[in-house]
């Protein structure tokens, strides 16, 4: 008799520990997504500092910079979207500094039935060393004759556009660029979920393992019975 209680016995226990694996996972993923939050953040908190000459991604992701010089051509758009707000363009374009070098530069967002012309002139802007990573597998190819694209890959518009792997993302320009808004770069709209999803795993173990007890003890007197 006791055999036949081996099968849901066991499946019992491994679902328990699927579960709870999981749950225990989620935390772990809790902790590394809170530590990378609270580092962004004291980044952003940081006084910007001039753009060095040479910038690593594991120590200058997100620092705040400053640098002078022109914008060059073409004017680049980047189809997006904003939270309340829907499709907007991101306008990019080159950025030659007073020191001779050409980066790139995210200069911010308007409608996506709005104009924003290049600015002539030279600009001293401040904003954050970016890294964006919003091209994947099924972002399509950029139209390079129109010189739009669907995702910030930094890699191929640096080698399309002759800049170095460098870009800022603008929070500031003196004098002020009336065409776009500045694309805010915060830590809002980072999703943080995991502390839920380990509360739904760990509950669905808990579950498991009551409704596993109830169908046994049922079980258990239904045999005892026969």
């Amino acid at each position: 008799m006791i055999r036949r209680f081996w099968f849901p016995l066991i499946a019992a226990i491994l679902g328990a520990v699927v579960l709870v694996s999981l749950g225990t996972w989620q935390v772990k993923r809790l902790a590394w997504k809170q530590g990378v939050i609270a580092q962004m953040e004291a980044k952003l908190e940081q006084a910007p500092i001039a753009l060095p000459v040479s910038v690593s991604f594991e120590q200058d992701r997100y620092r705040a910079v400053t640098t002078q010089g022109r914008f060059d051509g073409p004017a680049i758009k980047v189809l997006s979207s904003k939270k309340d707000e829907g499709a907007v363009y991101r306008h990019l374009a080159p950025f030659i500094t007073t020191q001779g070098r050409r980066i790139l530069v995210d200069r911010g967002y308007t409608a996506a039935d709005a104009q924003a012309a290049l600015p002539a002139g030279e600009f001293a802007l401040s904003g954050h060393l970016i890294w964006p990573d919003d091209a994947n597998n099924m972002t399509p190819d950029p139209d390079l004759e129109d010189h739009l694209w669907y995702g910030r890959d930094l890699p191929a518009m640096a080698a399309a556009y002759g800049t170095e792997g460098i870009m800022i993302v603008a929070q500031h320009a003196t004098p002020a660029d009336p065409h776009v808004t500045p694309w805010p770069v915060d830590t809002i709209n980072i999703p943080n979920d995991h502390l839920q999803y380990a509360a739904t795993w760990f509950s669905l173990a808990v579950i498991w393992i009551i409704m596993t007890t109830l169908y046994l003890r049922r079980a258990y007197r239904g045999s005892k019975d026969s």
